[in-house]
């Protein structure tokens, strides 16, 4: 296939993404397998449609100089943000072609369309006023609140490790326990026993390790989640938010017997599929945590873990598109969602047991606010160490970053029920 395929089908995603609110992992994920482009148009592809979403504003603004884009439709829009990125980071494709590449696809929307596209690019290719380095390009993209937000609760170099990766994030492995590790995969280490990151071409999921159930892809910070949870054989465990069953699968493989809960019904679904994959089972139902607990959960499981739905500001390297979907009020909004759903699911703790607090967010308003708001039901307990330095002995919570713990951003908290509060 040429070029141009890989160019099509970074449109379509991208354009799915604005349109349709898709999430652009998925979208692209689907996009690759339905195509089945070579390696090199699948890096391309991936290349153009991660660059795009990560360096819109500035493109805009370059774009702008030379037409009015309030009046430009979704597609033809697209078109010039794929070839503008082109031509202002990708060196290796040379300026004609972005150009013409992107004439062709605007033929498809008419001939109108291609000249529009073919004048706007060219001046964009002359104009050499204003550019900028793609890590310089992709920061002054961030909104101003949330670069921040980001810096006053993690730093600089941690905002800029998840906001400006110096290269695409490659996928995490989880082996599973009595499995054999994987023969011809490229791996390395990780901080993390039984995790690795995979650093050869393609997806390790067309692997016959993974169609065998010997190892899952699951992102560091998510594996080190459900460690952090400390369940074993004997361990009741609720997994409250379960969606599709990671650290369910995690829990289940250390021995827990596991009930895993979810809002969404096409999830479990999901979870269950994925559980018949590896061979496992778990109990599925579905709860909505914002309501009282079922009465057959109030004070029946030894570990609740609670992965609450968050901004998702630790998975903006991997998730650039969340970043216009967040306004500076999602945090404070989402933290009275979270300290509902704690409140709600610490009734099913039983007397000693422990709950398990994580969000993929590192803002304050998701994590210590919310688990001090919470004081009058539950309070901080040690977690488990893992062997990290970064965990000092006695600390009640954690925040994974890119920067210390090679993973996504992430809040752990372990909390246990405060003496003066009841399950009843």
């Amino acid at each position: 296939m040429s070029s141009e395929s890989a160019r099509s089908l970074a449109l379509g995603v991208l354009v799915r993404v604005s349109r349709d609110q898709a999430y652009a992992a998925a979208a692209l994920a689907q996009a690759l397998t339905d195509a089945k482009l070579p390696l090199a148009e699948r890096a391309l592809a991936t290349e153009i449609c991660y660059g795009v979403l990560r360096t819109e504003p500035h493109l805009r603004r370059r774009l702008e100089r030379h037409t009015d884009l309030r009046r430009t439709d979704l597609e033809v829009l697209t078109i010039l943000l794929v070839g503008a990125y082109q031509l202002e980071f990708l060196d290796r494709v040379p300026a004609h072609a972005a150009v013409s590449e992107s004439v062709n696809l605007a033929r498809n929307v008419g001939s109108w369309a291609s000249g529009f596209v073919n004048a706007v690019l060219r001046k964009v290719a002359a104009d050499v006023e204003g550019r900028l380095p793609r890590e310089q390009a992709i920061w002054s993209s961030v909104p101003a609140w949330l670069r921040k937000r980001l810096e006053r609760d993690v730093g600089e170099e941690a905002a800029r490790a998840l906001l400006v990766p110096e290269q695409a994030p490659r996928p995490d492995l989880r082996h599973r326990p009595g499995r054999p590790l994987s023969e011809g995969l490229e791996l390395e280490p990780t901080l993390l026993a039984g995790a690795h990151r995979f650093v050869g071409g393609g997806d390790p999921r067309q692997h016959i390790g993974f169609s065998r159930g010997d190892f899952v892809v699951q992102e560091l910070g998510s594996q080190t989640v459900a460690q952090l949870a400390a369940a074993g054989p004997g361990d009741r465990v609720l997994d409250a938010c379960a969606g599709r069953g990671q650290k369910t699968a995690c829990l289940l493989d250390a021995g827990a017997d596991v009930v895993a809960t979810d809002l969404h019904e096409h999830k479990l679904r999901a979870l269950t599929e994925e559980m018949t994959r590896l061979g496992l089972t778990a109990q599925a139902a579905v709860v909505d945590w914002t309501k009282p607990a079922p009465d057959a959960f109030v004070g029946a499981f030894d570990v609740v873990l609670l992965d609450a739905p968050c901004t998702g500001t630790g998975t903006l390297r991997r998730r650039p598109e969340i970043m216009r979907r967040l306004g500076p009020d999602s945090a404070r909004e989402l933290a009275a969602l979270q300290a509902e759903l704690l409140r709600q699911t610490s009734r099913c703790l039983r007397p000693g047991g422990r709950l398990i607090y994580s969000i993929c967010s590192v803002l304050r308003e998701e994590a210590e606010e919310v688990v001090a708001a919470v004081g009058d039901v539950l309070v901080a307990s040690p977690l488990p160490r893992l062997g990290w330095p970064e965990l000092p002995p006695g600390a009640t919570s954690l925040r994974l970053l890119p920067t210390t713990t090679q993973s996504d951003g992430y809040f752990v908290a372990q909390l246990v029920r405060a003496q003066s509060s009841s399950p009843a």
